[in-house]
């Protein structure tokens, strides 16, 4: 397979502390595509909202609230495609379920496309949209999108076992790399269309994101090279009823195997069921009762990663891109802030994956933190200093809030804190991915990867309902001053509204408070938990790995 894609193999460089083998290049270049398309599409339908709502005055019949139904269907199917997905896999294999996530993404976002080409008049502005062929667009791109990126997980594990001296330390910090590669690769597109945000240029600027998506979507396709692809249609069909594809799997898998082992036949029918587990090989099995009670012991922590990367990291980080309190100075745009806090941010996870798999380098951070627990505590502790740093500057700069408007921060004292959410986030994400799949039972890796996948997509709606509950909160107050906070929520800009920095003040003290009592509920979660294998030493999860005789003694 992989002498067929030298052209892009020799270009690819070999990730430290990985055996020089083409396999490792084609498989981050497949998962730096799929992230490529997967902000591509986030971009695009970004933008969209965006130019919607800066020309809504261009069209009698261009509302903002045509986009609830698809927005709505669009968060619900990423949310909760991943469950489904990882059975499907299970029953007709990863090949046909990827191959049938990149036809919806191809589909979806073909017609978005289309709609949008068709929808643009450039004479007259952006004019109404058709709810139920856009809701179809949206469900589409979501099932495809979410079912790619939470399969490429497993994926790259599976075919990187075997390859050489490989550790699952490695292949989750060179997944975070990739990811957020592709997300500087697409952002420069962004950063295009924010600067040329005026007339014809915005509005090709925003099919430009969809056409980057589907270049990636297709280069993505030709790497896999599948055999398969014309026949897609087979699996589709039932994966678009997943209630029945769950009943027939469990059923047909409850009759094989209570016929076939005798021990099963002192279970009911409904025991079986409720115990029964996924195995990557595609396969049902029974497991002991040990194995939900894991699921059980793992959720607290699985939570708390949620809550830190979702809610108190994404909403105090959209909070500082959107209020202009990072501003070089006060004629700077929010574009401004925004280029900078993400390159910052971009630049130190980019930086730091490299410099961590340096041999020397790894050994060191393994000798100080030498268990996944230590190492996702260490990145929970360095983002709740960044919070508690960038919080208390903004505390400082709302206090002196009044009619004549607020002070700005030199962007020098911002950066630090982007630097330190840069390298909690690291060590948060490539830790948590691989403690969850270090610790999950072999049968059960499937399922527990599709509910973390559906928790992360929970965790992401949540920073927009805490917004809209301070929302409430700020109204009635009669302090009046310059803030443009959450202008990218709202749909008019918010120079001399009401109670804004009331609001302000309350958002970052909730911040510090979420964030302190989430370390604190952190350490008191290790310290009960219980590691699924009895035999091994509890509190060292890297003795759990599912490819621990590949590991070298001198890292592990």
């Amino acid at each position: 397979m992989c002498s067929k894609f030298k052209i892009f193999i020799i270009k690819l460089p070999t990730p430290p502390g990985f055996a020089i083998f083409p396999g490792v290049k084609v498989i981050f270049l497949l998962v730096f595509l799929v992230h490529v398309h997967f902000y591509g599409l986030y971009f695009l339908l970004g933008n969209i909202t965006g130019l919607l709502v800066k020309n809504v005055n261009d069209c009698t019949v261009n509302r903002l609230s045509d986009y609830t139904l698809p927005s709505l269907l669009y968060g619900l199917t990423w949310t909760f495609a991943p469950i489904p997905g990882y059975i499907a896999d299970c029953y007709w294999g990863r090949q046909k379920v990827i191959s049938g996530c990149f036809l919806f993404s191809f589909i979806g976002t073909i017609m978005l496309l289309i709609l949008e080409s068709a929808r643009m008049n450039f004479t007259h502005g952006y004019c109404g949209i058709v709810v139920p062929i856009y809701s179809v667009s949206y469900v589409l791109l979501a099932l495809g999108s979410s079912g790619l990126l939470a399969i490429m997980i497993p994926y790259g594990v599976d075919q990187l076992q075997g390859a050489g001296e490989i550790t699952l330390s490695n292949y989750f910090y060179w997944y975070v790399w990739c990811t957020f590669a592709a997300k500087m690769t697409i952002y420069g597109q962004y950063i295009n269309y924010d600067r040329t945000a005026s007339g014809v240029a915005e509005r090709l600027s925003i099919l430009g994101n969809g056409y980057i998506a589907i270049l990636a979507l297709f280069i993505a396709i030709f790497v896999f090279k599948f055999s398969q692809i014309l026949n897609i249609l087979v699996p589709v069909v039932p994966i678009l009823n997943p209630l029945k594809l769950i009943y027939q799997v469990v059923v047909n898998a409850y009759k094989t195997r209570k016929d076939s082992d005798p021990a099963l036949k002192m279970y009911s029918k409904r025991q079986w069921i409720d115990y029964a587990t996924i195995d990557f090989g595609g396969r049902f099995s029974y497991e002991h009762v040990n194995s939900v009670k894991t699921l059980i012991n793992m959720l607290p922590i699985m939570f708390c990663l949620v809550w830190i990367y979702s809610i108190t990291n994404e909403f105090p980080y959209d909070l500082f891109i959107a209020q202009g309190a990072q501003m070089i100075t006060t004629n700077s745009s929010v574009s401004d802030t925004q280029i900078i806090s993400y390159v910052t941010t971009g630049l130190t996870i980019l930086v730091m994956i490299p410099i961590i798999e340096i041999p020397w380098v790894g050994i060191k951070i393994r000798k100080i933190l030498p268990t996944i627990l230590s190492r996702l505590f260490f990145g929970t502790l360095v983002l709740t200093i960044a919070y508690i740093f960038a919080c208390t500057i903004e505390l400082t700069r709302l206090v002196n809030c009044d009619s004549n408007g607020i002070r700005y921060i030199p962007i020098e004292v911002q950066i630090p804190q982007y630097i330190l959410i840069g390298i909690g986030s690291v060590f948060i994400l490539a830790n948590s991915f691989e403690f969850v799949y270090a610790q999950t039972p072999l049968m059960m890796k499937g399922i527990v990867f599709g509910v973390l996948s559906s928790m992360y997509g929970i965790g992401s709606l949540l920073p927009s309902l805490i917004y809209e509950i301070l929302t409430q909160f700020g109204k009635g107050k009669e302090i009046q001053c310059k803030d443009t906070i959450i202008a990218i929520y709202q749909t008019e800009m918010l120079d001399q509204c009401v109670g804004k920095c009331t609001k302000s003040y309350v958002t970052f003290c909730l911040i510090i408070f979420l964030s302190m009592v989430h370390s604190v509920i952190f350490c008191i979660v290790i310290r009960r938990y219980k590691h699924w294998n009895r035999n091994r030493v509890e509190g060292d999860v890297r003795y759990f790995s599912p490819i621990t005789r590949l590991i070298p003694n001198v890292i592990n």
